[in-house]
């Protein structure tokens, strides 16, 4: 997956979790506070599922945090329901609070 407009690039498994980079963070992919934006995400904001051949991504719920879920992860603009997955496909566009995220699978 590659930032809008940039050339930083991340490697997304089977099971991971993207979010807000933090000392105390747990998630295997984590967005470094030098990117404009990044302050807006959840520490765990989102999980990536590979199942029957297609990728997906879960919005993680954030209520269990006691907060409402304010921050919306999207695909191609639609936003995604608290802990439902909703495919991703080979240039479709992530929106994790307002930061982009191109989508492309290279396979290996």
């Amino acid at each position: 997956m590659q930032l809008n407009n940039s050339e930083q690039v991340f490697t997304v498994k089977h099971g991971w979790v993207m979010g807000q980079a933090h000392v105390q963070n747990k998630a295997q992919i984590q967005i470094p506070d030098d990117i404009s934006g990044s302050e807006y995400l959840h520490r765990r904001h989102c999980r990536f599922i590979y199942q029957d051949g297609k990728w997906y991504v879960q919005a993680l719920d954030q209520k269990r945090f006691q907060r409402e879920f304010t921050n919306p992860t999207q695909v191609n603009q639609k936003t995604l329901t608290p802990g439902k997955a909703a495919q991703i496909q080979d240039g479709d566009t992530l929106m994790l609070s307002g930061l982009g995220f191109d989508v492309h699978f290279i396979r290996v």
